[in-house]
């Protein structure tokens, strides 16, 4: 990745009297003769998160961070974004090397004339909350990691320098909006066995271990330095406990993978990071000053030789983590500290559990407990499936949870309940499924359908898809009295001044139109359908006023309500056997044993036994 210099340009910077000039730009505005007005320049070149942690991973896309001090700079000239090259007289001649291409970070603090400045490169334009619900649906329920990667650099504003890498062609289907642009591109760039960062031109770049160029620095010219424990790849590891993927053998040290890596799936993508990382070594290396080079990059390989020896021994080897200081000279320090991480495998390690749509295992290796979890996650409605294997046996569930919705059996999944009228019935096809995602939705009568809500006094929105199936029927839709139009997606924001809410709809013809995905939320913008917060839906259990329990292959449900117990026929409604607390009704009764109204029955062989107790 180093910026490429003339041959004589690290002759003369190395030289201990090299002449240096500053350019900055301003939202492309040069400020004039820079060095009057700096005092000092920082620049913070990093491979390792700035975190205690100092252990090496792929999934560090890190932000090189600089630090202006100017003087009588006006503070409406600083603006992003902000381009800053270091220039070195070679010859007769400034050779300039481009810094990078940066952005403000909080406003600029002043200190009488004194103005300091923090800046960061455009990786910081991936900090955002990136949703691949859009680019994965619009593509059928799937997308390719490279369609991924270059969504979120268009979404981020960031040239995309990327044409290809391991697995850019797989196609996944995971997104969560909550999991900021930043580290779907370290995922990305980790399952490709690279690392993610941003070049000098502002663009993102994946860097590889086995491309990295060497930089030579002469003893001679380093203050002192420190030489710590060797790093040296010979295995890579993936696991989520539940699947462990590695390659490679203990000679050495083990580059693990981020467990919470969600486009992991296969032990070929581990094969093929080992092939790309397989015996990168690097020395741990502190320095005091160094003569500085701006034109190293901190994924340069440093090589520290001693000079004054006639065959130049290598001292160390490491990447150029480093920080830059200018203030008419440059200096340079190297800090690249390498732990080895002492991580304990099999034991818990959990995989991110904030997934819009995820799947996961957690081990519990104290109770003896495993659990598989997917899940899917839309605003305040989760969809939730997982297994659970103990000493117990094994155990699952499906789960529907509600949200914000103030509507209660909003589309109709507990037949009539809470709505007052004639006018509508629950209904559903694969058609209604397909549109709305929702497994029914209302089929509007001749007639009326409402619901009265108890709030408190504010703005509300409610919104709803609606499709009118008869042309010339009309269908009115009133909020609180007052009439809306309905359109094929509503959306309607209210002010409530009397703590209530009536939602009403009124058709002049049997089966004039469909109302789907009925929403009504609290607030002004509109949020994603959901349940009502007391209904939950799975597959099999239905919470509401009561609760419904059906088995998958039977014909039958159990219908639990608060006057009694009942057990339907699905396919026709007849009620079969009823439990209340008049007694019990059936239709067929099998018994080997019953006393009633103090009279025995009993099988007791071939003979039938009565008698009166």
């Amino acid at each position: 990745m180093a910026y490429i210099t003339s041959e004589n340009y690290e002759k003369i910077i190395y030289n201990g009297g090299a002449e240096h000039r500053l350019k900055i730009w301003f939202n492309e505005v040069e400020l004039e003769d820079a060095d009057l007005y700096c005092e000092k320049l920082t620049v913070s070149s990093r491979v390792l998160s700035s975190g205690s942690s100092k252990v090496f991973t792929l999934d560090n896309f890190v932000s090189k961070e600089l630090t202006l001090i100017l003087h009588n700079i006006p503070l409406d000239s600083i603006v992003d974004q902000v381009k800053i090259s270091l220039g070195t007289l070679v010859g007769e001649e400034y050779e300039y090397v481009p810094l990078g291409v940066f952005n403000i970070q909080d406003r600029p603090t002043t200190d009488k004339d004194k103005i300091t400045i923090k800046l960061r490169d455009n990786s910081v334009k991936f900090d955002f909350g990136y949703n691949a619900q859009p680019l994965i649906e619009t593509n059928g329920g799937t997308a390719t990691k490279m369609q991924i990667l270059q969504d979120i650099c268009n979404q981020a504003g960031v040239v995309c320098n990327i044409t290809e890498f391991l697995g850019a062609n797989d196609t996944v289907g995971v997104y969560d909006n909550t999991i900021k642009g930043r580290t779907y591109v370290s995922y990305i760039c980790e399952q490709a066995g690279a690392i993610a960062t941003i070049n000098r031109d502002g663009e993102l770049i994946f860097i590889y271990l086995a491309d990295l160029v060497t930089r030579r620095i002469p003893l001679s010219i380093v203050e002192k330095y420190s030489i710590g424990q060797q790093y040296k790849i010979s295995r890579v590891v993936y696991e989520d406990a539940l699947r462990k993927f590695e390659a490679g053998d203990e000679a050495n040290d083990t580059l693990y993978i981020n467990s919470g890596n969600p486009y992991i799936s296969r032990q070929e993508q581990i094969d093929g990071i080992y092939n790309l990382v397989n015996g990168f070594t690097i020395d741990s290396l502190t320095t005091g000053k160094i003569l500085g080079n701006p034109s190293i990059d901190p994924y340069d390989i440093i090589e520290i030789y001693d000079d004054y020896t006639e065959e130049e021994t290598i001292i160390a080897r490491t990447l150029a983590n480093n920080s830059l200081i200018y203030n008419g000279v440059l200096i340079n320090t190297f800090a690249t500290e390498i732990s080895i991480e002492a991580r304990k495998e099999n034991v818990n390690i959990t995989g991110e559990a904030t997934f819009k749509k995820w799947a996961k295992t957690e081990i519990d290796n104290i109770n003896a407990e495993v659990e598989i979890t997917v899940g899917k996650v839309e605003g305040n409605t989760q969809q939730i499936n997982s297994l659970k294997v103990n000493l117990d046996g094994i155990s699952n569930y499906l789960e529907s949870a509600g949200g914000t919705n103030l509507l209660r059996n909003p589309i109709g999944m507990f037949n009539n309940d809470y709505w007052n009228g004639d006018g509508a019935e629950p209904y559903t096809d694969t058609y209604i499924q397909n549109k709305t995602g929702q497994r029914s939705c209302w089929l509007l009568n001749n007639g009326n359908h409402s619901q009265t809500v108890q709030v408190k006094n504010g703005k509300y929105t409610f919104t709803m898809m609606f499709e009118k199936l008869i042309t010339l029927s009309t269908v009115i839709l009133k909020i609180n009295d007052k009439e809306y139009e309905l359109q094929e997606n509503t959306h309607i924001t209210f002010e409530v001044t009397d703590n209530h809410i009536t939602v009403e709809f009124v058709g002049d013809v049997d089966k004039c139109a469909y109302l789907m995905n009925l929403m009504l939320n609290e607030g002004t913008i509109a949020q994603v359908y959901s349940n009502n917060a007391n209904e939950t839906i799975s597959d099999t259990v239905m919470i509401g006023k009561g609760i419904q329990i059906r088995a998958t292959g039977k014909n039958t449900e159990l219908d639990a309500q608060a006057d009694g117990i009942r057990i339907k026929n699905i396919n026709t409604g007849d009620t079969t056997t009823e439990f209340t607390d008049k007694g019990t009704i059936t239709n067929d009764l099998t018994a080997h044993k019953a006393t009633i109204a103090k009279v025995l029955i009993a099988d007791t062989g071939s003979q039938t036994l009565f008698t009166r107790l």
